[in-house]
């Protein structure tokens, strides 16, 4: 496990990290979107890799963790394209 410092320092540059990103989605129109999701999962995937690396499992499986959150919310936009496909109409 890292140590609190550490830790620290990197949850801050992590959300540092996408205030950017963030901000264009929200300036775009793009909050509630696939690119909103992608950015999710690649957050989620650089603290499984990061944890991983440095021996800590708490990072990691906060990673894991957000990884199949993202799954599950692709899982339900999917359908909800697909039902919407089925009704006509287009998201």
């Amino acid at each position: 496990m890292i140590g609190r410092p550490l830790r620290t320092a990197f949850e801050l540059g992590l959300r540092c990290s996408r205030v950017p990103l963030d901000l264009a989605l929200q300036v775009t129109g793009r909050t509630d979107s696939i690119h909103e999701l992608r950015l999710d999962r690649a957050e989620a995937g650089v603290r499984s890799a990061v944890g991983a690396v440095l021996g800590d499992e708490e990072l990691r499986e906060q990673g894991q963790r957000g990884l199949a959150v993202a799954r599950e919310r692709e899982e339900a936009a999917r359908a909800r394209r697909e039902r919407a496909d089925d009704d006509g109409w287009t998201t």
